[in-house]
């Protein structure tokens, strides 16, 4: 947005706004279309915070145009701006306090670089099938439904007895994975394995893991194999 230190200026943009985008502010207000396209607001900040135009003269110029009921979004939004200036005039503090805490929590952060984020356990179902390359390599894919169980942790928290830095969050998700396993000596095996997991958040969060490793087979006890049967 071009800001345009004039006072002419300032009330032609106004004006403009009122004959224009008024009427549409309570409903297009928290839309972003963009740096563009900002006429579904007035743009009309820096003036007032300049002391170019005042909130009175805003208010006044809407209400001779449209009665309150139409406008009354607008107007409570130039008001809870007039409440806030007044708040923040009352508590010149509260600004350098944010600073400080901000300083005090980057300092923590920087003791604890090395604190783990959360830890993830992936209980799943599987269905798959082996495709046998030869007696000794087998090649094994298979699709998966299962729970993503986060716990989180935030150490920087923990002495905060309104803060509960653990948090357990359980989501669904869809794997798919492929592996390699060659036969090494009896029941061990050499495994290569590449998964793939989708989980189901609000935002979808796609993890691919590449683990190398030696497994055991066991043979299947009776019990599990008439259940199966």
């Amino acid at each position: 947005m071009i800001f345009e230190p004039s006072k002419i200026f300032a009330v032609d943009k106004l004006n403009s706004f009122i004959e224009k985008n008024l009427i549409e502010y309570s409903r297009l207000r928290n839309f972003d279309f963009g740096t563009d396209k900002r006429s579904n607001i007035s743009s009309l900040s820096p003036y007032v915070t300049h002391g170019i135009i005042s909130e009175t003269e805003i208010i006044s110029k809407c209400l001779k145009k449209y009665p309150f009921i139409k406008i009354e979004k607008f107007i409570q939004e130039v008001l809870w701006r007039v409440y806030w200036k007044g708040w923040l005039e009352l508590r010149p503090n509260v600004w350098s306090d944010y600073l400080l805490d901000l300083k005090k929590i980057k300092q923590e952060y920087s003791k604890n670089k090395n604190y783990i984020d959360f830890i993830g356990i992936f209980p799943n179902i599987t269905w798959g099938y082996d495709i046998k390359i030869s007696p000794k390599f087998t090649w094994y894919n298979s699709i998966g439904l299962g729970n993503y169980i986060f716990y989180f942790n935030n150490p920087l928290y923990e002495s905060n007895e309104t803060f509960d830095p653990s948090i357990f969050e359980s989501e669904l998700s869809f794997c798919l994975d492929s592996e390699f396993s060659y036969k090494i000596y009896n029941f061990y095996n050499l495994n290569l394995s590449i998964q793939h997991a989708k989980i189901f958040t609000f935002k979808r969060i796609n993890i691919t893991n590449l683990s190398i490793g030696i497994s055991r087979n066991f043979n299947t006890p009776e019990w599990i194999k008439l259940i199966l049967k």
